[in-house]
């Protein structure tokens, strides 16, 4: 399996999201540069890890590349619409 750093993931979810560097730490009250960081390989806390999680509204552990099915946005998207309907009385989420 082609394992992939926690830099890149966050960087992949960044894009699917069709998010800037700027507009992701915006979301998170934060510089630019410290995404870039992120994204190049520093490590962020558990705590910020867990603001990005749900600023990309995606699993913590699909960012961390815990996920079952490895660092797919698109599954990760459908398990969110999946929880989400269930916590909503079983409502659609496109």
């Amino acid at each position: 399996m082609n394992r992939i750093n926690l830099g890149e993931r966050l960087k992949r979810m960044r894009e699917f999201r069709n998010l800037t560097q700027a507009q992701l730490a915006a979301m998170l009250n934060f510089h630019r540069s410290r995404i870039s960081r992120y994204e190049k390989g520093r490590h962020p806390s558990m705590h910020v890890l867990q603001e990005i999680a749900e600023a990309l509204q995606c699993s913590f552990s699909a960012l961390l590349g815990e996920h079952p099915h490895g660092f797919d946005p698109r599954r990760c998207a459908l398990e969110l619409r999946s929880v989400w309907g269930k916590l909503d009385g079983g409502a659609q989420y496109a």
